[in-house]
């Protein structure tokens, strides 16, 4: 089953052969995709967008209740993803697009995970696109994105809507040796959708804007899975706008009609052992496990309630891990929006032109 699953991670996906390779290895890979002109424009787009913005939690466009935000974000960037996918990737598609609004402060900390399965094994596998809009990186300590090398290889079970999480167990070990990646504005950080990474709070003053984008193959017909305890998942055939029309945790009553139920079936395996981390990771020492993996507790969202983020996700994801508790930051509160200034002042440049 791993060889096979290195099969998949091996698929030709960059025009690049040396990126395809670092890809194939490391799970991530970056590339150069926009231009300073290009991330102005998309921050002064979701400026007028979203005039309001959330100065303590993490904003994700696909998790809001008003959905027309998404119809929005999605029409902001389909046509530039439509362009640059391209440029890059062989014969690939952008099939999911949000704003991930990262605050300053110690809320921010989002938990270890990998995102949702867009495709199934035999298609091909997704890959999440995150561009941030400001630089980033460890230096700046602005919640800069994480990456565990060589997770993605570990184990190919689906992610989805109550669907455990095998790496749970380790996750303390995974953190340890996860790398942060500087990430300058307009820069991709490009990932495998198994690919495990996490983000840790934004201690800079500012607020730092990104975006999620996920790219599959452009033939690979699209799934959302739906876990049902332990191991049994159902898959269900889906299309670009229903991850535009639905919170990722689906409404109360579960899958909405009109999805076809393409199959159910067992998950075999849930968990991976400490030996397949280390090997996947390349670590010498394998990791202790600190609990078995357990059946989630379905989680239903209701419109209204607290929406979180996405899987715990800085990208686009699945259902929002929990946010670990921190206690009362008692630091002045932020400066405003470093987006929002930062649009201000594209639009003034631009309009000088």
């Amino acid at each position: 089953m791993m060889a096979g699953m290195a099969d998949v991670a091996r698929g030709e996906i960059f025009l690049d052969p040396a990126r395809q390779a670092e890809y194939d290895t490391e799970g991530y890979t970056t590339l150069p995709l926009l231009t300073p002109d290009e991330v102005a424009a998309l921050l002064e787009g979701y400026a007028a967008l979203v005039p309001e913005a959330d100065e303590e939690h993490i904003a994700f466009d696909f998790t809001r209740d008003d959905r027309s935000v998404m119809d929005g974000v999605a029409r902001l960037l389909q046509p530039l993803f439509a362009e640059k996918v391209p440029q890059h990737f062989v014969d690939h598609r952008a099939v999911f697009w949000t704003f991930v609004i990262k605050p300053a402060g110690p809320h921010s900390e989002m938990a270890l995970h990998d995102d949702r399965t867009y495709v199934e094994e035999q298609h091909g596998r997704a890959c999440t696109v995150w561009v941030p809009l400001v630089d980033t990186g460890p230096e700046l300590d602005n919640g800069y994105l994480c990456v565990v090398p060589g997770s993605h290889t570990v184990l190919p079970a689906a992610s989805g809507t109550n669907v455990p999480n095998w790496f749970e167990p380790y996750d303390e070990y995974l953190r340890e040796r996860s790398i942060g990646v500087a990430v300058p504005a307009g820069t991709a950080l490009i990932y495998d959708s198994k690919t495990l990474h996490w983000s840790p709070p934004n201690r800079s003053d500012a607020v730092r804007p990104a975006l999620a984008v996920a790219v599959v193959p452009a033939h690979a017909p699209l799934v959302h899975v739906v876990g049902e305890g332990l191991h049994h998942r159902r898959v269900y055939a889906v299309d670009e706008e229903f991850f535009v029309r639905y919170h990722p945790t689906l409404v109360e009553g579960g899958m909405p009609d009109g999805y076809e139920l393409v199959r159910e079936y067992d998950e075999p395996r849930v968990s991976a052992t400490p030996e397949e981390v280390a090997a996947a990771l390349g670590a010498d020492e394998a990791p202790v496990p600190t609990h078995e993996v357990t059946a989630p507790v379905p989680r239903v969202y209701r419109p209204g309630e607290d929406e979180g983020g996405p899987d715990g996700t800085d990208g686009d994801g699945r259902d929002e891990a929990p946010e670990p508790a921190v206690a009362p930051d008692p630091s002045p509160p932020p400066a405003p929006p470093a987006w929002r200034v930062a649009a201000s002042r594209a639009k003034r440049r631009l309009l000088r032109r």
